[in-house]
């Protein structure tokens, strides 16, 4: 078992602006209303990321939503979607 190699201190500037990208979009979803995320994922499928809201997470949708899951997307060089209940939003 060998011990990993550091990352480049670009990779580490990548990777830690994508994670903050991602924690903004969470604290976004999660500090509006209480139980938000269990009703809200965040999922990748090739170059699509979708966030899916439904129940009452489906209210925390807007402009602000939106512009922080197209930054996380941008972090991946991925195309976008929000689906409520189900049902493909466009922008």
């Amino acid at each position: 078992h060998r011990p990993a190699r550091p990352l480049p201190a670009c990779q580490w500037s990548a990777r830690a602006d994508t994670l903050g990208k991602a924690r903004r979009l969470g604290a976004m979803v999660s500090g509006a209303m209480a139980g938000a995320l269990t009703d809200t994922q965040v999922r990748r499928d090739g170059d699509m990321i979708t966030l899916a809201m439904r129940n009452h997470a489906v209210d925390l949708a807007g402009e602000v939503v939106e512009k922080r899951l197209k930054a996380l997307a941008s972090s991946f060089d991925c195309a976008y979607e929000i689906r409520l209940d189900g049902e493909a939003q466009t922008g």
